[in-house]
């Protein structure tokens, strides 16, 4: 037996209630880049112990001639492109990079973006260095004005 059609009248009822639930905010909306779950740690390798993120803007780093450090930060979903380095002292090599999801599987998200992530950046003393290293987040959110995270680098002495 063939289930009977739904009359027009019953349809537009039907979907003018579904739009007074959403006018009215009865919904919530999903946040854009609010985290809906505890964020995962950044990936860095288990063998760097200088570390630094986006907290450290305009901080002194001492770092001695063969240490390694990492810059970990975050990709925010908007963004689009994400970090680059835009200036760093003589001396100092990027030796890796890696990236990693900021939120664990499953977590709900919107999905009209894509998920914020985590970008590391690892770098090397191969000589004394003594100068700051600028990090610069492009993307569409950036366009009228740049976010930049600056890290000013000494000899360890």
């Amino acid at each position: 037996m063939a289930a009977a059609p739904v009359p027009a009248r019953r349809r537009a009822l039907v979907a003018s209630a579904a739009l007074a639930v959403l006018a009215t905010g009865c919904i919530a909306p999903v946040p854009l880049d609010a985290p809906p779950v505890a964020e995962l740690p950044p990936p860095v390798p288990d063998w760097i112990t200088i570390r630094a993120t986006e907290a450290d803007d305009l901080r002194r780093v001492a770092l001695a001639v063969g240490a390694s450090f990492a810059v970990s930060l975050r990709v925010p979903a908007e963004a689009g492109q994400g970090w680059i380095v835009v200036g760093q002292p003589d001396g100092l090599e990027l030796t890796g990079r890696w990236s990693g999801p900021v939120w664990p599987p499953g977590a709900p998200a919107n999905p009209a973006l894509p998920p914020p992530l985590w970008q590391v950046f690892v770098f090397e003393a191969r000589r004394a260095v003594d100068g700051p290293l600028v990090l610069e987040l492009r993307g569409a959110e950036t366009a009228a004005r740049p976010r930049r995270v600056s890290l000013f680098l000494t000899p360890a002495r």
